[in-house]
Formats: structure tokens, C-alpha cells, sequence
């Protein structure tokens, strides 16, 4: 972010206290000469409003009414402005592909594409229901809804939303759809179709998704190896192999029902013996061919009578380890890992006393293929 020079004395006064330019449509003054942008005579453009603030380094635009479509929609960047409305519903803005990076926006409906590396809004609606653009104008997305941005050259494209919301009347295939190298949306409701393109081997770019309430549909373009971390009351369609991690019990009931609805899930169930001449033995062993994403494995441990410990190797690789007490640890050992591979998965069992005895351990490993 590059800090902008502090506004003259003069421009305070002019400009008020809070070093704001102020827009509205209806109204009959465009330009940037004195004293157009201050409350007495507000701005009527986009475009203005965005020279006005650039050329007296004054940090806010504060849009008092007007719906800026693709017509009036702006030319010139948001780069490091705070942009703020006064009715979200009403106060809708087209981005119409510029530049976007550190901007902030609070009280408006945003949509169309955008270019930048870090975008914030809070209290604001994403995608428009509408007719008040083109549709063809978008490409290869075209949905009249959509709210893209776009990687350009940046090193980072980070979303931020907080407590912002969707139209509750888009359908499924048509939901705001948000592109980026990560997404954050905290706190927000509604429908939200989004598509990360960042690896999960940057911490910069790990997705974090809060919804209140809603849908969160993840695009099939998504990375494989993105990270995302989805809390809250959120129903989950994934076409990813991406990397899920959900973090609340209501959260994972639903969005786990929702993905095995809408994702053909692998699986191989059987039960292995584990001999009693003891020591680590396999209990399953799977060779991907393909690059996959193992979503879990369950063991049922209930014909053992002493403790031991399971082992999980990828490639030869131990990747894991864990302990069961076989007094107090439950008998069923669920692991859900969201791993990518294509290499081979081995999971093998020790008992740490004889058991005396042949014994048998029903299991279950699941997985999505390309």
C-alpha cells in the first residue's frame, strides 16, 4: 500500500474535517475544479470524484445516491480509497475492471470485474440481480451478478469481506462469484460462488469462510492444493479437490452431506487381519494413480483388546502417528485429513501388548479422483 501525501490546509476546510469528496448522480455538477466534490456541490460522476480525491489526497468518497451501471461506471482505479455509501441497496457499483488494490468499500453493492492485489468490504452486497449491465461484456464469466477479480500481475490477490451479503434471490447457477488467490468471507450471508487460485503452501494464500448463514460453492477451476478453512452455519457444494477443513459441528454435518450429494466420492472398505505374531503390520494399502483427495479414513477397533498405535505413510513416508487406549479411547477412530496425492497410502497397526490371538479391523478410506 502506498500511503498518499496529507491534504493541504486549505482543502481540509474546504473538504471538511473528514477529507472527503462526495458523489451524487442527480446531481448537476461534474468536473474537479473548486468547490465541486465538497457537500455544498457534490460531484455527479464516478471518474470525477476518483480525480478530485487523487489530485487534493483526500482518502474518502462518500456516495450520497445514484446507481453507477455500466454506463457510469468508473474509468479510473479505486487504488487506496475508502469508498462509502449511505444505503447498500440503492448504491449499486460497477467496478468495470479497474484497479482496486488496497481499496475499501462499506455500504454499497458491489459487482462487475476488477483488478488489483487486496480488496475490503465490509456491510456490502455482492452481485447484482439485474439488467442494469451488459452481460456479454463479462466474457468467458458472463453472469450479470458477478463480482471477479482478476490475478493481473500482482504477487497477492487477497478478498476480504466482513459482514457483507448476497441476494438471496440468485439460484444456484447464478451466484456472485468471487476470483481469487484467497478469499476471506467473515461474518457475511447469503450465496456465494467463489474460485481460489493460490497454493496452500503460501500462508497468504489459505482461504477463511464465516458465513452466518448460507451456500458456499466452490468452482471446480479452484487449485488443488488451496487450503480452506470454513467455519460457521454454511452449506457446502465443493467441485474442488481442493483442501476442506471444517471447523464447527453443524458446519461439517452439512457441508459433508452436501459434498457426497454432489461429488462421486471413492471408496474401499474391508476388513484386515492383524496377526498374532504382532508388530507392525498393514492394515490397508492403496496405490493413486491419479492425483486424489483423500477425505478421511475410520477404523473400527472393537475386537482388540489391548492398546496399540496406527501408523499412516505416504510414498514410504510416515506422515502420522497416533495412540488408542484400548480403556479409554472410543473404539471407532475417524480421521479426516483433506490430503492431495497421487502417490501410495499405507496405514498400518502395532500392538503395544500380545493379543493373543488373530484379530480382525473393519476400515474404510474415502477419496475424490480427477
Amino acid at each position: 500500500m502506498v500511503l498518499k501525501e496529507l491534504p493541504n490546509k486549505e482543502d481540509v476546510v474546504d473538504y471538511g474535517i473528514d477529507e472527503t469528496v462526495y458523489v451524487s448522480q442527480s446531481s448537476e455538477y461534474s468536473g474537479a475544479e473548486k468547490p465541486i466534490g465538497q457537500p455544498s456541490h457534490p460531484v455527479n460522476n464516478i471518474d470525477d470524484a476518483i480525480q478530485i480525491a487523487n489530485e487534493r489526497n483526500l482518502p474518502k468518497i462518500f456516495i450520497k445516491d445514484g446507481e453507477f451501471s455500466r454506463d457510469d461506471a468508473p474509468t479510473k482505479g479505486f487504488t487506496d480509497l475508502h469508498v462509502t455509501g449511505h444505503n447498500v441497496d440503492s448504491h449499486k457499483l460497477d467496478l468495470n475492471g479497474v484497479d482496486v488494490t488496497g481499496a475499501f468499500f462499506e455500504h454499497v453493492n458491489l459487482y462487475g470485474e476488477c483488478v488489483g492485489s487486496f480488496l475490503e468490504g465490509r456491510n456490502c452486497v455482492l452481485g447484482f440481480e439485474g439488467d442494469l449491465i451488459n452481460t456479454d461484456s463479462y466474457g468467458v464469466i458472463a453472469m450479470v451478478d458477478s463480482l471477479v477479480h482478476s490475478e493481473g500481475n500482482h504477487e497477492a490477490v487477497i478478498v476480504e469481506y466482513w459482514r457483507c451479503y448476497s441476494d438471496n434471490a440468485m439460484t444456484e447457477d447464478n451466484f456472485p462469484y468471487i476470483k481469487a488467490q484467497a478469499v476471506q468471507l467473515i461474518g457475511c450471508h447469503g450465496q456465494f460462488e467463489i474460485e481460489c487460485t493460490g497454493s496452500t503452501f503460501d500462508l497468504y494464500y489459505k482461504s477463511f469462510i464465516s458465513l452466518v448463514d448460507g451456500v458456499l460453492k466452490i468452482n471446480s477451476e479452484s487449485t488443488n492444493s488451496h487450503y480452506f478453512n470454513i467455519y460457521g452455519n454454511t452449506e457446502v457444494i465443493n467441485q474442488s479437490l481442493s483442501n476442506m477443513n471444517y471447523w464447527n459441528l453443524q458446519n461439517r454435518e452439512k457441508g459433508l452431506d452436501n459434498i457426497h450429494d454432489n461429488i462421486v466420492m471413492d471408496e474401499e472398505t474391508g476388513t484386515a487381519t492383524y496377526g498374532d505374531a504382532g508388530g507392525e503390520q498393514d492394515i490397508f494399502n492403496i496405490d493413486f494413480t491419479v492425483l486424489s483427495d483423500v477425505s478421511n479414513f475410520k477404523l473400527d477397533l472393537s475386537n482388540l483388546t489391548q492398546s496399540g498405535t496406527w501408523r499412516l505413510y505416504v510414498d514410504g513416508v510416515k506422515v502420522r502417528e497416533e495412540s488408542w487406549n484400548a480403556d479409554e479411547d472410543s473404539d471407532t477412530v475417524l480421521i479426516k485429513f483433506d490430503m492431495i496425492t497421487s502417490e501410495e497410502l499405507n496405514l498400518t497397526w502395532e500392538e503395544d501388548a500380545d493379543e493373543g490371538a488373530d484379530r480382525g479391523i473393519p476400515y474404510a478410506v474415502r477419496w475424490r479422483g480427477e
